[in-house]
């Protein structure tokens, strides 16, 4: 009994009829009470309120009809937060299920911690990709401004024909920095592939 009222997980005892017939105090402690002021409540009323469909919501339910253990996660119950719920099945001496003990764990605190280390490892990659983007853009983009400057520093006034290789040389990376952001617009906009004809 002891052991029993030392675990931290809610864990009640369900007959047949979803009535409790067993409580450790930290299930009771949850509604402010003794653990023998519960017995004889019916659980779904406790855990998921008295609506009409409450009963069904009860994952102990299914370990009644299966004898199978159940493991899921719930977020409807009373209590804020989400809980893992495993249910297991207590059989009498036929073989049948005659009670079910319903094992809830507080999962709030380490989802928000999942779902935060999953936030830090989405930003790692952007800032990977963003490197990524930046070394690819820069390269064209330090040719662009090279030969700009050249053609800039010239003296006086020059023939389109002295300055051809230089602006081609522009137009050229130009296009290659197009390509790039085009690229990654087709990336972003997730379309869907376009197929055309073409003479081979």
């Amino acid at each position: 009994m002891a052991t029993f009222d030392a675990i931290q997980d809610l864990i009640s005892i369900h007959d047949r009829d979803d009535t409790i017939i067993k409580v450790n105090r930290a299930f009771a402690s949850r509604f402010n009470a003794r653990p023998e002021e519960l017995i004889g409540r019916k659980c779904h009323e406790l855990l998921y309120g008295k609506e009409a469909n409450a009963a069904g919501r009860c994952p102990h339910r299914r370990t009644q009809e299966t004898g199978m253990i159940e493991n899921v996660e719930v977020s409807d119950m009373i209590f804020r937060g989400s809980y893992q719920v495993i249910t297991y099945p207590i059989f009498n001496r036929s073989g049948e299920v005659w009670a079910v003990v319903h094992i809830a764990r507080d999962i709030t605190e380490e989802k928000i911690l999942k779902e935060q280390l999953l936030h830090s490892e989405k930003l790692s990659s952007i800032g990977k990709l963003v490197a990524g983007i930046a070394h690819e853009l820069n390269n064209p983009l330090m040719g662009i401004m090279g030969y700009s400057q050249i053609l800039m520093d010239m003296p006086g006034d020059k023939r389109i024909e002295d300055i051809k290789e230089k602006l081609g040389r522009i137009y050229h990376e130009s296009m290659r920095t197009a390509r790039i952001v085009q690229n990654l617009l087709t990336f972003a906009r997730t379309r869907k592939a376009e197929k055309h004809y073409h003479d081979i």
